[in-house]
């Protein structure tokens, strides 16, 4: 009896808690319709908008198709603009032709272009294509060209090359050479791979080094080693000192961890230290007021 007593008052709480819920949602949503209906996200009721409210989504609903026109989204729909809007949209269209016939991005109307602005346009049409050419960019049409300016892509091409060989690029086309170019071509590669290998650098060939430089290299390798190694870095190898730069590197490390443990800042090892270095922070510690 208890039990069913018991399954019937918790089915009657669920009922008043349903209820409850369903009178929130009743009040709540006149409240937060608008917003859903502004959103397009989640199924909004009409029935419940003021006239306010309706009038505010139409205002907005319009804007928004305005500006899909503007930016030519296919949910344009023209028939609703005004008079103003469509003059104002067929002025924008216009240069928006204008500036993408211009620079060359975007598709371009020549048909919608007047007869002066087809005039600039051509002109411009027609410096950009030297300068694709002249640069070896695509697409250049070379047919346009006139003698003088197919001289001077030719030259620059040449130049172009010369830059890659020097380079070493992959579009470096050796064969275009003449023997000046070669050489100089040849130096620049040996001055750049002597530079590389002075700075440690991974793009270093040391085999295209003669006698004399594979000295300063090794010398400058040492150099550059002990001071990896005197600064600590990881790129230091003890291997590669002899006993000098050791014994160096250990006075310094010996003075390094005696100031630590001297002065309080530091990584300190009391173990390294020696027996004068124990007696004389022994003696500060005592003199130093507590």
């Amino acid at each position: 009896m208890k039990t069913a007593m018991r399954i019937m008052f918790g089915v009657f709480l669920i009922c008043v808690i349903s209820r409850t819920n369903v009178s929130f949602a009743q009040v709540l949503e006149p409240d937060t319709n608008l917003e859903t209906c502004k959103s397009g996200l989640q199924p909004c009721d009409p029935t419940l908008l003021t006239s306010e409210q309706s009038n505010e989504l139409r205002v907005e609903a319009h804007r928004g198709n305005v500006a899909d026109c503007r930016e030519g989204i296919g949910g344009c729909n023209q028939s609703v603009l005004t008079e103003q809007e469509t003059i104002a949209l067929a002025v924008a269209n216009h240069q928006h032709n204008v500036l993408a016939c211009m620079d060359g991005f975007g598709p371009c109307n020549h048909a919608m272009l007047t007869t002066k602005e087809a005039t600039v346009v051509a002109a411009a049409e027609r410096q950009r294509n030297i300068t694709q050419c002249m640069n070896g960019w695509q697409p250049c049409d070379r047919s346009q060209l006139t003698v003088r300016e197919i001289n001077a892509v030719i030259a620059a091409e040449k130049r172009r090359n010369v830059s890659d060989c020097t380079d070493s690029m992959g579009s470096c086309n050796h064969g275009n050479l003449s023997r000046a170019e070669a050489v100089a071509v040849v130096d620049a590669q040996r001055a750049r791979n002597l530079s590389d290998c002075k700075n440690g650098w991974k793009t270093c060939d040391r085999p295209k080094l003669d006698s004399r430089e594979t000295l300063a290299i090794a010398l400058i390798d040492r150099q550059r080693n002990y001071s990896a190694c005197e600064d600590g870095t990881t790129d230091c190898d003890y291997s590669l000192l002899n006993s000098s730069e050791m014994a160096t590197l250990k006075r310094a490390e010996q003075q390094r961890n005696f100031s630590a443990c001297n002065t309080g800042y530091g990584y300190c090892d009391p173990l390294r230290l020696t027996q004068a270095q124990v007696q004389t922070i022994a003696a500060k510690s005592v003199l130093e007021p507590r």
